[in-house]
């Protein structure tokens, strides 16, 4: 226990006699002999007592100290923290225990207190070196956050990132991202128009509208450090504003007038060329560790391949849209001119079959024979300018279904007797074959007549001798048709393309067989459209098989029969 002051106030500088004999050390001898600093006040704060080691760090003589106020000794120390802290420990009589930097010693010091009777005992020790630890300790701690935390940033970037498809969308991403993991006030991105020789402004956050205004476009060699990225290829790191005022005077105010400091700006490399920049503005001086440079390039690095993918997806949706305006363009001259010709090409028809009967006068049969064949060729005609009408609706999505019931039997003997002129100008054998031709189906007769006559069409141009089978049978909810031909059969490789519009497997222009190409890409659209699908089977030499399967109902129970 500390003896109180009061008893040795008096005799403090004449060492005061042991009080238990020679063989026990006096109160202050004992307090001298303490390793660690301390002093006693009274409750003027008038100090009482020092020991030797607290004049050693205060470098003073005891005579100077003992019966001063403390205060007045140590003026700098009014006021601060430590100042309230001793106070309140005087006036409440309660001991406390503080860490402070102290404006005395110019180190970091523990003190602790001790109410006394008639004053405060105050001991302190200096801690600077513990506390030095404890900051770098907590220097590193920090450290480790900022990177965990840059690293997540990085990984939620690339996330965010793979559904950006747009160069603003890019940059507002990566900038909200990474301007919360670097501590960043502000940031922007901005790249290189196609002649290289101005910035545009993608995205910008941080900066007031009436700064960013003016530099929505600006050249790249008005004076800042994002021309020098591009024209060194290389980041710009600057760690204060006294840097921003030495290498770029023209944009320091600025920088200065709201209140950044420190700069990176990192190069957004396209196609191994730096073609713009990713700019992030500090609010303190700051030094850049090799990790963040590492950090902050790897941004750069995401920000540039999803922009490159945003590039290339802006130009390929550019793309896109003109080949589908230039599709309906040609669907509609296709519809058009389907039309035209078509009117023309009915009167031609009927006048026709108007001389056939004889309404104008007798015809012989040589005539005879002379207009039969106007008329096959003009249906044939009028056949490609149906395939024609009926593609253009297709691409146009004006085609549609209007399904009806209607008998099987009904569809193939229309379907065969528009083909059998054909087939037998040919010498061709056309047969039909239906197990129950007494079924009805619900569909749509006119689309279904007219893919089952394109592909009877198809067995006929395609086969020079021989025989074309038009089948159907029920399986369970489905009518199957199949169309069999021993004409010249299709090659495995080409199977698929048949299909594909205006395509054909004599590609020359002095091909054997004629038409539009258009008949199996049509005849597929059409029975997609009617719910069902249609399939081919082809050996090379020996002949084909085209099988279409449709509904009964449209998806809807089994086989009505009349």
């Amino acid at each position: 226990m500390v003896p109180s002051p009061h008893l040795h106030r008096n005799a403090v500088d004449a060492r005061a006699e042991p009080v238990l004999g020679p063989m026990w050390l006096s109160a202050t001898e004992l307090l001298d002999a303490l390793p660690d600093p301390l002093f006693v006040v009274d409750r003027a704060w008038q100090i009482v007592y020092v020991n030797d080691r607290a004049l050693e760090l205060w470098r003073m003589p005891r005579a100077s100290l003992i019966g001063r106020n403390h205060w007045e000794m140590f003026p700098d120390a009014v006021g601060t923290p430590a100042w309230r802290e001793l106070h309140r420990s005087m006036a409440t009589r309660t001991p406390i225990e503080l860490e402070t930097r102290s404006v005395v010693l110019g180190e970091w010091i523990e003190v602790r207190t001790f109410p006394m009777r008639e004053g405060l005992l105050v001991h302190f020790r200096e801690i600077t070196q513990r506390k030095r630890q404890e900051e770098e300790l907590a220097h590193v701690a920090e450290l480790a956050r900022q990177t965990a935390v840059q690293a997540t940033t990085l990984q939620r970037l690339t996330a965010a990132l793979s559904s950006a498809l747009s160069e603003e969308r890019v940059s507002a991403i990566v900038l909200e991202q990474a301007l919360p993991a670097f501590n960043a006030a502000a940031g922007d991105v901005v790249l290189l128009t196609e002649d290289g020789t101005e910035f545009r402004a993608l995205c910008w956050i941080g900066y007031p509208e009436k700064v960013v205004e003016p530099w929505m476009r600006y050249p790249i060699d008005s004076g800042t450090p994002a021309g020098d990225v591009i024209r060194g290829g290389a980041p710009v790191f600057m760690e204060s504003i006294a840097e921003w005022e030495r290498r770029y005077p023209r944009v320091a105010p600025i920088i200065r007038a709201h209140g950044l400091s420190a700069y990176a700006g990192l190069p957004l490399v396209f196609e191994g060329k730096a073609r713009g920049v990713v700019s992030f503005n500090f609010p303190d001086a700051r030094t850049f560790s090799a990790k963040d440079r590492d950090m902050l390039l790897a941004f750069a690095s995401q920000c540039a391949q999803a922009l490159e993918r945003a590039r290339l997806f802006e130009a390929e949706q550019g793309a896109r849209a003109e080949a589908e305006a230039a599709n309906r363009a040609k669907s509609d001259f296709l519809a058009v001119m389907s039309h035209e010709l078509r009117t023309p090409l009915t009167a031609i028809i009927g006048y026709q079959e108007l001389l056939a009967d004889g309404v104008s006068g007798p015809v012989n049969e040589v005539q005879l024979q002379q207009l039969e064949r106007i008329k096959a060729s003009a249906l044939h005609l009028l056949q490609l300018i149906e395939e024609l009408l009926t593609f253009s609706r297709i691409e146009a999505g004006r085609e549609a279904a209007q399904p009806v019931p209607v008998m099987v039997e009904s569809i193939l003997d229309e379907a065969v007797t528009l083909i059998a002129p054909l087939a037998a100008a040919k010498r061709l054998t056309l047969l039909t074959h239906s197990p129950d031709r007494r079924v009805t189906i619900t569909t749509d007769p006119g689309k279904l007549r007219q893919v089952l006559v394109n592909l009877l069409s198809n067995a006929v141009k395609f086969t020079e001798r021989g025989t074309v089978t038009l089948r159907s049978a029920v399986e369970g909810d489905a009518v199957v048709f199949t169309v069999r031909d021993t004409g010249i059969g299709i090659p495995p490789e080409h199977r698929e393309r048949i299909f594909e519009p205006f395509w054909q497997i004599e590609q020359q222009p002095t091909r054997r067989v004629g038409g539009t190409g258009l008949g199996l890409s049509v005849s597929r659209a059409l029975v997609r459209l009617l719910g069902g699908e249609i399939t081919v089977a082809s050996t090379v030499g020996e002949g084909s098989t085209f099988t279409v399967r449709l509904p009964i109902a449209m998806g809807e129970g089994s086989p009505a029969r009349a």
